[in-house]
């Protein structure tokens, strides 16, 4: 039974915003692949340690990432990992402008965001201007990124724990 159903962007462009329109068409996940995605993920978020222990308020001890993207099935694997691995996730949302995304940033002290393309150039800004404590970016739209050596993305996070690359750690 389909479970996460999304439509692929298209190749068509919409006149009044010049962003790519989604196909008619709908493609659909089974809970299966999506938990199979989610523990690839939370699974790659523990061995790469993008999550640590932060216990600066009172007796807590929270795991932080946080996610700054549209609605897309990455954000809603990703959710599901953080539920099965017991990861705080901290949405970001760039409505809030910029002073609100750093108030976020500042707060929370996390050190991963996931995000999209569209948002990088404004978390770049942020890390130099020393805002936070982010040390990775994770790029869930990688496919118009060009990755430069040494960085990680979100699939090749996937691919990693796919091939094997990783110990698998359940939750």
């Amino acid at each position: 039974y389909g479970f996460l159903g999304h439509r692929p962007i298209g190749k068509e462009i919409c006149p009044k915003t010049g962003k790519l329109l989604p196909e008619k068409r709908f493609e659909w996940e089974t809970y299966r692949s999506v938990e199979v995605k989610a523990n690839q993920i939370g699974s790659g978020i523990e061995n790469l340690n993008l999550a640590p222990v932060k216990s600066e308020f009172r007796n807590y001890n929270l795991r932080l990432i946080a996610i700054q993207a549209e609605n897309c099935p990455e954000y809603i694997h990703l959710d599901a990992a953080s539920c099965l691995y017991n990861l705080c996730t901290v949405p970001i949302y760039s409505t809030l402008g910029e002073e609100g995304v750093e108030f976020m940033f500042t707060q929370t002290n996390l050190e991963t965001v996931f995000t999209t393309c569209a948002q990088i150039s404004a978390i770049v800004s942020l890390i130099k201007k020393g805002v936070g404590c982010i040390k990775n970016i994770v790029v869930m739209d990688s496919k118009s990124l060009d990755v430069k050596e040494g960085e990680r993305t979100y699939r090749q996070i996937l691919n990693s724990i796919d091939r094997g690359n990783f110990p698998k750690k359940t939750p």
